[in-house]
């Protein structure tokens, strides 16, 4: 006879009894199926419908203020419920949302979130419309990532301490900032006009324009990673340094355009650590001491494909039109021109190391010397042009360290102590430049008959020239395809005459 021992009964109930794998494998695999059945996170889109700035819950009015909130998580009743997923907040009309305070901080829980203006708003810091700034726009916290397109961010003030400093006028970036076709205007802070960011900031097609800083970046203070694409400032300023960027992270501009910027040094840019400038453009910036266009204090500065043109220094102390060096420079396919210092170096003033290769200075001028390039210290010349300067003469060296390789100098005095016909320079010959001009970028093209054609090292050169133009190319129609001194290519197109039959 078969008979049943039931497990004694403090076992049964005992914790410490375990539960069989088979039950465990089985809930596992019943979760795995519910999680996997259930629709994935869709992003939120959030429709601003009015442009007064309030939190009033059931007016039926959803605010930017409170658009915000839901994309921090916190459910309003007028722009419904919070979400983990992204979200997209776009406006329903046009026109300009007056602050009344700050708008929330985009907190590391919102995720991404987009704000697309259509093109037809403007958030402003002028809490009473009076034409000044009263109010910081917006501050994006450490783990946000947050894209601002289609609008403008006007009237800007850093109106509140953040690390004890008065910075980032229109907006404070501690997370990601990515930016589309945004204007920013009139903004003020004491860093950081518009922008102050210690986070990642990648602008695009962005336009910043009569910014102002009290003390250093009068546009952009950057503290971490800035990358501009596109972007243009136009007359912004900060009383110390840096009217247009002040950097002293890794700064990345490409097609950005600088004019009318002013500072005490650093007109356009100030930089204090890693700076790659390319396919640029300054114009008419002005310092009151050191560099016209860039000064370059500390770190590692790189000007690639890049036009200088009527930047100046007017300080009675080293000077620098263009560029004033005290760290490591390397120039290259780069032109210099109008630029001019009040005192030494109208296109570049080197105190420290730099390198030119394939570039082209003419018409600058230094009312004290070196109306190309002064030079204090070690300077290296290669394939570069240094001609027609209006004053100070071409290239004034004070270092005896110049190493040149098949550059034109036309003065044949004062000409950074090369010798005519050592290693490849010339001398004391007009380098026949035609006009500046627009081949793409702002270039001076060799005219014909120019000793510059085809006289570079062509294990020097670089692949390309100033306008993308590939080197080396026969310029001289001898058979032999060697690059040019200066920053721009010349190419001689053979035309067929067309026979109709």
């Amino acid at each position: 006879m078969f008979t049943h021992h039931a497990l004694p009964h403090s076992h049964a109930l005992s914790p410490r009894f375990p539960i069989p794998l088979k039950i465990l494998l089985l809930a596992f695999c019943l979760l795995l199926l519910l999680n996997l059945s259930l629709p994935p996170a869709s992003a939120a889109s959030l429709t601003v419908n009015t442009l007064a700035d309030n939190t009033t819950n059931g007016d039926g009015f959803c605010t930017l203020r409170e658009a915000l909130l839901v994309a921090n998580n916190t459910a309003t009743n007028d722009c419904g419920l919070a979400s983990p997923a992204d979200d997209t907040i776009t406006f329903s009309g046009a026109g300009t949302i007056h602050l009344t305070a700050t708008l929330p901080n985009l907190t590391a829980g919102a995720g991404t979130v987009t704000l697309d203006g259509g093109d037809d708003i403007i958030l402003s810091g002028d809490t009473n419309n009076d034409e000044t700034g009263d109010v910081r726009v917006l501050v994006i916290d450490s783990g946000a990532n947050v894209t601002l397109k289609n609008l403008t961010i006007r009237d800007g003030k850093a109106d509140t301490l953040l690390f004890g400093l008065l910075i980032g006028g229109g907006v404070f970036n501690q997370g990601t900032l990515n930016t589309l076709n945004v204007n920013f205007q009139q903004n003020r802070a004491d860093y950081g006009g518009a922008i102050y960011t210690e986070g990642t900031a990648n602008l695009t097609r962005t336009y910043f324009s009569q910014n102002f800083a009290e003390v250093s970046g009068g546009a952009i203070d950057n503290a971490s990673t800035l990358v501009t694409t596109q972007v243009s400032f136009f007359s912004n300023t900060a009383v110390a340094l840096g009217g247009g960027i002040l950097n002293f992270g890794n700064l990345t501009t490409m097609g950005t355009a600088f004019y009318d910027s002013i500072a005490n040094n650093g007109a356009a840019i100030y930089n204090d650590n890693t700076a790659l400038i390319a396919d640029s453009y300054f114009n008419n910036d002005a310092a009151f001491e050191r560099g016209g266009g860039i000064y370059n204090a500390n770190g590692t500065l790189t000007v690639t494909r890049t036009t200088f043109s009527g930047d100046h220094a007017n300080g009675n102390t080293d000077g620098g039109g263009c560029i004033a060096n005290f760290a490591t420079l390397t120039v290259t396919n780069s032109t210099f021109s109008y630029c001019q210092a009040n005192s030494f170096g109208g296109g570049i003033y080197n105190a420290n190391q730099a390198t030119i290769t394939n570039s082209t200075f003419s018409e600058n001028s230094a009312v004290l010397g070196g109306g190309g390039i002064y030079n204090l210290m070690t300077l290296t010349l290669i394939n570069t042009i240094l001609a027609n300067s209006a004053g100070g003469s071409d290239c004034v060296d004070m270092s005896f360290a110049v190493t040149a390789q098949n550059n034109l100098i036309e003065s044949d005095i004062n000409n950074c102590g090369l010798v005519p016909g050592v290693n490849g320079n010339l001398i004391g010959q007009d380098p026949l430049l035609g006009p500046l001009n627009d081949s793409g970028q702002l270039v001076y093209p060799l005219r014909p008959g120019s000793p510059a054609i085809d006289a570079g090292d062509n294990a020097q050169c670089p692949a390309t020239d100033q306008t993308g133009l590939a080197r080396p190319q026969d310029g001289n129609l001898d058979g032999s395809a060697v690059c040019d001194i200066g920053a721009a290519e010349t190419v001689f197109w053979v035309y067929m005459p067309l026979v109709i039959r």
